[in-house]
């Protein structure tokens, strides 16, 4: 609709009040938001970091039930971001949980969750209850497993999920592929390493 086709600009060129206010002036409409103009509002509330307001909206979202809707796994997968940005990781993962059809982008957020959190362990098993459910990982998925053995120290972790990202799902390893594995080596002192993987980058350095 026009109402989300214009929430859509705003957020697009950084105007979260103006995509906000353009929300409220909806709402005295009588008009009923989708799951789609939600989901922007969220986005708005995540990148101005407000978790109260935020909140508000996630209440919105139960009383009325959205999650019910067959194209419901965007909306609660942004309610994931919000609280993982906002730093309640618990709630985050309360989310997560009730997402009943979590598709890949679903669970990449929650392993980001866990990298910016510090947590690669979580990451990893979580990677690993991923994969155990059907779901086929991608590239931001990998980017963020990586990053969060870098922070974590977990370099062995690492060069598994290296290894197990180019031999059996086949996805070409990017700059910050190859960046993440600089960084895990790097700080773990495999200097030698680290500068072979420079040497075998696909990309230029």
């Amino acid at each position: 609709c026009i109402w989300s086709a214009m929430l859509a600009a705003f957020i697009h060129h950084g105007q979260f009040l103006d995509a906000i206010h353009l929300f409220g002036r909806m709402m005295d409409s009588s008009l009923v938001p989708n799951a789609d103009v939600l989901r922007a509002l969220i986005i708005c509330y995540i990148e101005l970091g407000d978790l109260r307001l935020g909140k508000v909206v996630h209440a919105y979202i139960i009383r009325n039930d959205y999650a019910a809707e067959s194209q419901s796994c965007a909306l609660e997968t942004s309610i994931v971001k919000l609280y993982a940005r906002c730093g309640n990781i618990h709630l985050a993962e309360r989310c997560f949980s009730s997402i009943l059809h979590k598709d890949i982008v679903s669970w990449s957020s929650m392993i980001e969750t866990y990298t910016i959190h510090g947590d690669g362990r979580k990451a990893l098993a979580l990677f690993r209850q991923m994969l155990e459910e059907g779901a086929r990982p991608n590239g931001v998925t990998f980017l963020s497993l990586l990053s969060a053995c870098g922070h974590s120290g977990l370099v062995s972790e690492a060069r598994e999920l290296f290894d197990c990202m180019t031999r059996k799902f086949g996805i070409a390893p990017e700059l910050g592929h190859y960046t993440c594995m600089v960084d895990v080596l790097g700080r773990s002192g495999n200097l030698e390493e680290a500068v072979q993987v420079i040497s075998d980058m696909t990309v230029k350095p």
